[in-house]
């Protein structure tokens, strides 16, 4: 396994499946469904996805409002 050895822990997960993990690291902690939520629509938003629902795009926004323009470009 790639973390055997490491404090790292990871999960694959099925996006059509509503995110649902498929296999995880020995280790592996769930975030909770905040959390989860905010960091899947995050990378949706950062591969150009532009298809969100309501509450999808209030968590986007949400996950984004600390963050200035300049950061989001330069990060």
């Amino acid at each position: 396994m790639i973390s055997d050895g490491t404090d790292v822990t990871m999960a694959l997960r099925c996006i059509p499946a509503d995110n649902m993990p498929i296999d995880v690291a020995a280790g592996f902690q769930a975030a909770g469904h905040y959390q989860s939520e905010a960091a899947y629509h995050s990378l949706r938003f950062l591969n150009c996805d532009m298809y969100f629902k309501p509450n999808q795009t209030s968590v986007l926004l949400r996950a984004l409002q600390r963050s200035t323009i300049r950061e989001r470009i330069v990060l």
